[in-house]
């Protein structure tokens, strides 16, 4: 990459990797930490009802996000240098946040009160929302905009690890459940909190009441991301709350253990994802030729790393499950296998869409592959639930994520070919 990145943001890019690699991992990898823990305490039962919780309050997270994760990120990436812009992107994003939570509430409210099958683990379902009054007030992306993550994984690593230790002393049996929701929604919103302090302090970034004319102008920027998240929460988070539906409580838990797995491999290759996004969004303001050269060479590393956790993935399924999960998880095996394949597929779609797509302005092109994508989930995971149960989940998120991949692939090859000369 040395002709297409200079020292200095070569000496960036490294330490906001790194310092996203010490987020992501105290978000899965310390979790996963007290994974086997949890999974022997708990059982597939109790496990499957926090991960069918946890699916349902993840809509609820992408809400409240909206698309800021990349929008707002994008616009103090270009915008560091200019004090005031930051104060108004800052206000409004946050403003949007808090309002889209509290509307949020209500509606999961209006939810657990009239399904029925909600009503068993209905106080589940309101400590898990603690996770969405995090997002609400997360200043993550305004630090990687910045590109001081650093600061934020220090704190994370804090929370996180204080996380660990709750869990390991006051989770002693399946009566104990509630509190591994308690405590992750507790250590999430005060990590949140300590961080906005932080950026108060050191960063002197001020909360101001944002003018209408700003709230609108954040919503429409954002608009685009949000329904490709949208779209994409439906065909990823669908599944485990469709199984949920079909099933029970075990065949989720059984699908969610191999799940988790999978979330913690590609937290970590995020890191790299996060860290490029907001230098190639700059690098191609600045000079498009080179900022798709350098999406090329990083392509070539992301996803061979990717290739290279899949195929380890899948020729160590057994005894990965056996030592993380344990007996009760083995129909997690062949889960597992058929889900080893995603960190692979998905660096690939994460490269075409996230990386190029969205950084070229052509959100609404992958925001109709990401519809099609959630109709294809929904179809495919009611007829594969229905034969194999948590196995069907499995194939059917590893078809939809194929399906991803090669129509974002189709899709550039198409746009570049009808770009050049």
């Amino acid at each position: 990459m040395n002709n297409t990145i200079s020292k200095k943001e070569k000496k960036t890019l490294f330490e906001n990797i790194t310092s996203l690699a010490v987020v992501q991992i105290t978000g899965y990898i310390l979790p996963l930490i007290t994974f086997p823990y949890l999974v022997r305490v708990l059982g597939p039962e109790y496990l499957g009802a926090i991960a069918f919780a946890t699916a349902i309050i993840t809509y609820f997270t992408i809400l409240t996000d909206y698309g800021f994760e990349l929008s707002a990120t994008r616009q103090v990436s270009l915008n560091r240098n200019i004090a005031s812009r930051l104060n108004e992107i800052f206000s409004a994003v946050i403003t949007l946040k808090i309002t889209i939570m509290f509307f949020s509430f209500i509606l999961l409210n209006i939810l657990v009160f009239s399904i029925t099958k909600l009503e068993e683990f209905r106080a589940l379902y309101f400590f898990t929302f603690g996770l969405v009054v995090s997002q609400s007030i997360s200043s993550v992306w305004f630090y990687q905009g910045i590109e001081k993550i650093k600061y934020v994984a220090f704190i994370n690593l804090f929370f996180r690890a204080l996380y660990v230790v709750l869990i390991f002393v006051f989770i002693k049996s399946q009566s104990d459940y509630l509190k591994v929701s308690i405590f992750l929604s507790a250590t999430s919103i005060f990590a949140e909190i300590t961080s906005l302090i932080f950026l108060k302090w050191y960063f002197k970034i001020e909360f101001k009441a944002p003018k209408f004319k700003e709230i609108k102008y954040q919503l429409v920027q954002g608009k685009d991301i949000f329904f490709s998240k949208i779209s994409i929460t439906f065909y990823t988070n669908s599944l485990t709350f469709i199984l949920g539906l079909l099933t029970n409580y075990a065949s989720v838990g059984v699908f969610s253990a191999a799940h988790r797995i999978i979330q913690a491999i590609n937290g970590l290759m995020s890191t790299v994802s996060r860290s490029l996004y907001p230098l190639i969004g700059k690098k191609l303001n600045d000079d498009r030729k080179t900022g798709l050269l350098f999406i090329k060479k990083t392509s070539t590393f992301v996803i061979g790393v990717a290739f290279m956790a899949s195929m380890t993935l899948f020729l160590f399924s057994e005894p990965i499950v056996n030592i993380l999960l344990g007996s009760q998880f083995h129909n997690s095996i062949p889960v597992l296998k058929v889900m080893s394949f995603l960190p692979l597929v998905i660096a690939i779609s994460n490269m075409s869409i996230i990386q190029t797509m969205l950084n070229l302005n052509l959100q609404k092109q992958a925001n109709w592959i990401f519809f099609l994508a959630a109709i294809l989930a929904i179809i495919s995971s009611f007829i594969f639930i229905t034969y194999a149960q948590e196995l069907g989940a499995a194939y059917s998120m590893l078809l939809v994520e194929v399906f991803v991949s090669v129509a974002s692939i189709i899709y550039l090859c198409y746009y570049f070919q009808d770009k050049s000369p």
